[in-house]
């Protein structure tokens, strides 16, 4: 391979190859500038001349200068030992600047007329297509041309999915739980995520909540709740209501330390919670049936016990007692009894997966005498 050396002027870049250059006429021989091209011609063979690359260059450098008028000027002529690729020199240019062996629409000045400022235009959103196409392809996005793709570390074709990851791969990172945990006393009577069960008592045991008010919803015996969950039985029964025609009615709510001695008895029965250590104390758990007569174990096949198993966490109630985990909460399944826990918490529950308090904390299960 010749030498080659590139001459850097006003209209374009001329390459020199072996040891002539012609710009405009004017011709450099082994460094040396000759008066014209001429000179420059009979110290070498016109055969070998008209075939070289040099002549192109020649002819396209004065075919260009007297057709377009540019003034070109020689600045210098780089040294013999310089190698500079064609791709850098190119780069070094912008818009016109263009080895001058290139077609000759490319060499021409800019030019005002509007088919050329459209034949810009369309060039230029051709290059943004294939740049799109090539950033799709990285993506893993589906194109007609298979072309490589080295976007990020990866070599992909363009129509071809990206290969799953090897074993040698790292894993990636776990999702970061932000469910802040302790928001709300698990203790505290007055808390809505207080938790209670045979072997976690209210303190005091015969406590009273403050806020308690009538639910206004259909009922067997006058409902009363914390005011807040009150407020989500109304949303919650309105809903069902206007969702799916489901009339639901209120079956028990709020019942005193008192009462609760008198249904437990000798505790024989096993679904009775000890003084104490109701949720029904809280004001916060309720039982549900419908307008039609259904109640407790009804709840469990009706649609309508089905529709609350499925949208009750919208309004932060969850069911307490479930058929599968009576190991943990220590009572047989009741599907009619819900608690209100919030519906932050309720979201959080129905989204992991848990469907008792004790297991979402981490609480020891409280397990049936």
């Amino acid at each position: 391979m010749p030498r080659r050396r590139w001459l850097r002027h006003r209209g374009c870049v001329v390459r020199a190859s072996r040891s002539l250059l012609c710009v405009r006429g004017m011709c450099a021989l082994d460094g040396v500038l000759v008066p014209d091209r001429e000179s420059a011609l009979s110290r070498r063979s016109e055969s070998a001349l008209t075939t070289s690359a040099e002549a192109r260059a020649c002819s396209c450098s004065v075919s260009r200068e007297r057709s377009h008028k540019v003034d070109v000027w020689l600045s210098r002529l780089l040294p013999r030992s310089a190698q500079w690729s064609p791709l850098h020199s190119i780069r070094a240019f912008r818009r016109f600047d263009r080895p001058c062996g290139a077609r000759s629409r490319d060499l021409s000045p800019p030019s005002d007329d509007r088919a050329a400022r459209e034949r810009r235009a369309r060039r230029r959103r051709r290059a943004r297509r294939r740049t799109r196409l090539r950033r799709n392809a990285c993506d893993g996005r589906t194109r007609r041309r298979s072309r490589p793709c080295r976007r990020l570390g990866r070599d992909i074709r363009i129509g071809e999915a990206a290969a799953p990851p090897g074993p040698d791969a790292a894993p990636a990172p776990a999702p970061v739980d932000t469910f802040d945990r302790n928001a709300h006393s698990l203790d505290d009577p007055m808390s809505i995520w207080v938790v209670v069960n045979r072997d976690r008592p209210l303190n005091p045991e015969d406590f009273v909540p403050p806020d308690l008010v009538e639910v206004p919803v259909a009922h067997t015996w006058v409902p009363e709740m914390r005011q807040e969950a009150s407020d989500a039985v109304v949303a919650m029964f309105q809903a069902a209501a206007d969702e799916a025609g489901y009339f639901l009615a209120s079956n028990s709510a709020y019942r005193s330390y008192s009462t609760q001695v008198d249904l437990y008895g000798d505790g024989d029965d096993p679904t009775t919670a000890p003084p104490g250590r109701s949720e029904h104390q809280t004001g916060l758990g309720i039982d549900i049936g419908t307008e039609r007569g259904c109640t407790f174990e009804c709840m469990e096949d009706s649609e309508e016990g089905q529709w609350l198993r499925d949208n009750a966490y919208r309004f932060g109630f969850i069911l307490r007692y479930p058929a599968d985990k009576v190991d943990v909460t220590g009572y047989p399944h009741e599907a009619w009894h819900y608690r209100y826990i919030g519906v932050d918490l309720a979201t959080k529950m129905h989204e992991t997966g848990y469907t008792t308090l004790e297991e979402f904390f981490g609480l020891p299960a409280a397990p049936m005498p």
